[in-house]
């Protein structure tokens, strides 16, 4: 109790604590308030002068706030109007800096005042201003966070206590209301708050005593900007872990658009973004892959800290051979340029680690197996039971899976990059190793890799590569491959590059033999007819083998060697008699260059009597000589150019118009053009390009030619961004095929017949015959559909019309369905 004579008082805002005896008190009209220069003043307001008057601030603050400057601005972002206020301010060079202490003292009771002049100069107004405060108490969690979005919107900075609240939700247990919070959050953040920069700190600034306060109040609001920020980062990253996929599928997403959109804290959005590579949810793995990969292509310049990152997972202990699989699919994806030769190099050392321990593991595991069954047969225990054939079967897919992508990986950052011989000198035993034993698709694989690293750094293993290639084009498993077009287009190259004439007609030999199989398609029929149409207009002495027989191709040859030979003599007698003075006797000059070429034809001969010997060393085992011997391993010993091109014959008549078309005119000693054809050719901008010998593997095949029947081109696939892409989205290729697109009804109309193709010949014989019988018979008038008849009639109409019996009829009697026999 009180002593006599004295009573308690409750404080007001701003006022005294209990009076002292003797004290007069004021009068009852007016209530004491303490001003922000701790002066009293006096306000008119009674008993009731401290009511709320609204639902954000006591009528004492609203009137307490008129006495105090408002200097925010309101109609720009708080960034932009830190930028301007920055360019205007220069910090003095010899004047000391304020105290952190001070410094942080200042910009706390800027912060407070300005929220108090802020309640007089809001954009919004009473009637909105209660209402979101009804919603705020009464609403629904959905309501709840769109009112406080547009608080915070109102004024960033005089509103962040709600910003505060947002992010408290944003890490509730609740995941609903969690996840509804990190959505508003994230716009907010990107729309809004953060500008196109990383924030600084509050402490990292140097205060000044003339430094301006709108400055000291954006930078302290910049400080808890950024702290507020880490704290929702902290929610997603909780949530990242949740048990649902749905929700740990969402959190990728926010990861990524922050990250790709702004800059802030990007090391930490980068590390739980690849992080997610090592998800037990394989679609969320696969989606963070893709993530990343986009947000290379959209940020070139991160290239080496995404794989950095990418690697700390990669070698983590412990990981999972799935997570590695992601983490080299995400890296063997990284677009390279010319400037990344470090970045290639660094790849490439990975990927050979990688390699390496995959190799030491299965050996480790086959020599742990064989001392099992053989410590299990000397002892007479019972075996374990074996490992299920599904799980045992996923194991080996993985494997495959993951050494495909590491010969990916490395095949693209080869070209790029510069690392010395031996590097590639302890693996190329084991590549060689994975084509005979392997997968078939890792086999080519291996394959691309060996022949770029013997082109262009090891020419001895030129003779082991083709080799190799010779006996893999045997391989039954190649007919169901789907890296067929992959593994023509290296045989294709590797035959233009190889210098042997003999070894490439045995390569000739082999694919045309092997094209004949009944189990080959059209298309691979139609590729190797192009790639040997390909090679003889590089190559002319293999033209020879199509049409000399062998007893006259020595002949033919050497003319073929004289013309060359003449045409060489000519140019170096006009190159000679360039360089050489007018007054030079012409008579020296012709005895000079018939000396040159006498000392060639003898070196020539030295070759070619080197070249002998060792055939006659390797070749031991020959027991036909100067026979044809399509059994060899190696095809510079085959004998196939004591042969010819018979095997072209049979294709001739092949089932395919395109083939026998192709073959036919091999025969007659026709050059083939490959067709032409664009990665959408609906689009005005559609670009032409030809197409290579593997993609004539898919233009040829059965589904393209059975397209043609209803008139279908292929779909026209669309990115995120709009942009056409055919056959696949890949982003390594984005135009992975190119199709030529099928002539419709009115477009034989106008075309002559030497200009259809071979295969769509029957539609324009077809279509040339309906109209001519419907001249003769008059256009008939489409007849009405009645609700008696079948809905599946119209989807047997061709063109939707009715085609009569009598049209095909007519054409079998008159031929035009038999095949023309012209080189019977």
């Amino acid at each position: 109790m009180p002593p006599p004579g004295q009573r308690t008082g409750r404080p007001v805002a701003g006022g005294f604590g209990n009076k002292k005896p003797g004290h007069k008190a004021p009068r009852k009209e007016h209530t004491l308030i303490k001003k922000s220069d701790d002066k009293p003043a006096f306000r008119k307001g009674g008993r009731h002068g401290n009511r709320q008057q609204s639902a954000f601030g006591d009528d004492n603050q609203s009137r307490a706030s008129r006495k105090i400057k408002f200097f925010v601005p309101m109609d720009i972002p708080w960034h932009m109007a830190l930028a301007e206020a920055e360019a205007d301010y220069q910090a003095p060079v010899s004047s000391a800096c304020m105290s952190p202490e001070h410094s942080l003292a200042r910009a706390e009771k800027l912060l407070n005042d300005q929220t108090l002049a802020f309640q007089d100069n809001r954009l919004l107004g009473v009637s909105d201003q209660n209402w979101i405060s009804t919603v705020l108490q009464s609403g629904t969690s959905a309501d709840k966070i769109s009112a406080l979005v547009v608080l915070v919107q109102e004024s960033p900075i005089m509103q962040l206590r709600y910003l505060r609240q947002l992010v408290a939700m944003s890490r509730k247990m609740t995941t609903r209301e969690a996840m509804a919070a990190c959505a508003a959050l994230k716009e907010l953040f990107i729309d809004t708050l953060l500008p196109e920069r990383k924030l600084v700190f509050f402490e990292q600034r140097r205060i000044f005593q003339s430094t301006p306060d709108l400055v000291v109040l954006l930078w302290h609001f910049e400080d808890l900007l950024k702290k507020e920020y880490l704290s929702f980062l902290a929610g997603i990253e909780q949530l990242s872990h949740h048990n649902q996929a749905t929700t740990r599928s969402r959190m990728v997403t926010f990861n990524y658009e922050l990250l790709n959109l702004k800059p802030e804290q990007e090391q930490l959005l980068l590390k739980l973004l690849a992080n997610k590579l090592g998800d037990s949810d394989n679609k969320i793995a696969s989606k963070a892959s893709r993530q990343l990969n986009l947000l290379l292509n959209n940020h070139p310049n991160m290239k080496t800290i995404v794989n950095r990152h990418i690697e700390e997972v990669l070698f983590r202990p412990n990981v999972g051979d799935r997570a590695q699989y992601y983490c080299i699919i995400t890296m063997n994806q990284t677009i390279l340029t010319a400037r990344d030769s470090d970045l290639a190099n660094h790849l490439i050392n990975i990927y050979f680690t990688l390699f390496k321990q995959m190799m030491d593991a299965h050996a480790t595991a086959e020599r742990e197996k064989f001392s099992k069954r053989r410590r299990a047969k000397h002892f007479g225990r019972k075996r374990k039971a074996p490992q299920s054939l599904s799980e045992s079967a996923e194991d080996e897919e993985l494997d495959s899976k993951m050494l495909s992508a590491l010969l990916s990986g490395i095949n693209r950052a080869l070209p790029f990059s510069k690392l010395d011989e031996d590097v590639f000198q302890g693996h190329m035993n084991t590549l060689f190793l994975i084509v005979h034993k392997g997968n078939f698709n890792t086999a080519v694989q291996s394959l691309v890799l060996i022949f770029q690293v013997a082109s262009t750094r090891q020419n001895d293993l030129l003779d082991r590569y083709y080799r190799t290639l010779y006996a893999v084009l045997l391989d039954p498993r190649l007919a169901t491959s789907s890296k067929l077009a992959m593994l023509m287009n290296l045989v294709h190259r590797s035959l233009l590059a190889d210098a042997s004439i003999d070894r490439t007609a045995a390569f000739i030999k082999r694919l045309l033999q092997v094209s004949l199989s009944e189990f080959w398609l059209p298309g691979f029929c139609c590729a190797v007819l192009y790639l040997v149409s390909d090679l003889i207009k590089r190559k002319p002495q293999i033209y020879l083998l199509a049409t000399a027989m062998p007893a006259d191709r020595q002949e033919q040859l050497q003319s073929i060697q004289a013309s060359g030979s003449k045409r060489a003599a000519k140019k170096a007698e006009a190159a000679a008699a360039a360089k050489k003075d007018a007054d030079a006797d012409a008579d020296n000059t012709a005895q000079a260059m018939t000396e040159t070429e006498a000392e060639a034809d003898n070196k020539s001969a030295e070759g070619e009597a080197k070249a002998e010997t060792t055939d006659e060393a390797t070749d031991a085992e020959s027991t036909h000589a100067g026979a044809y011997d399509p059994r060899k391993r190696n095809p510079s010993y085959a004998g196939a150019e004591h042969s010819c091109l018979h095997d072209l014959v049979p294709l001739s008549h092949h089932y395919h118009p395109s083939v026998s078309k192709l073959a036919t005119q091999l025969l007659r000693g026709q050059a083939l053009t490959m067709p032409t054809a664009a990665a959408d050719a609906s689009a005005p901008d559609a670009v032409v390009q030809t197409l290579s010998v593997g993609d004539s593997v898919h233009e040829h095949s059965l589904i393209r030619f059975l397209d043609r029947f209803v008139y279908r081109n292929p779909k026209a696939i669309k990115d995120e961004d709009g942009l056409r892409l055919r056959g696949s989205d890949s982003i390594m290729q984005p135009n992975r095929q190119l199709y030529t697109s099928n002539l419709l009804p009115e477009d034989f109309a106008r075309l002559a017949e030497d200009d259809i193709p071979e295969d769509q010949l029957f539609f324009y014989q077809f279509f040339k015959k309906k109209a001519e019988q419907d001249a003769k018979l008059g256009a008939k008038k489409p007849k009405k559909p009645s609700a008696d008849d079948d809905d599946d009639d119209d989807d047997g109409d061709l063109m939707g019309e009715d085609v009569d019996d009598s049209v095909f009829e007519d054409m079998l009697k008159s031929g035009l369905l038999e095949d023309d026999d012209d080189d019977d």
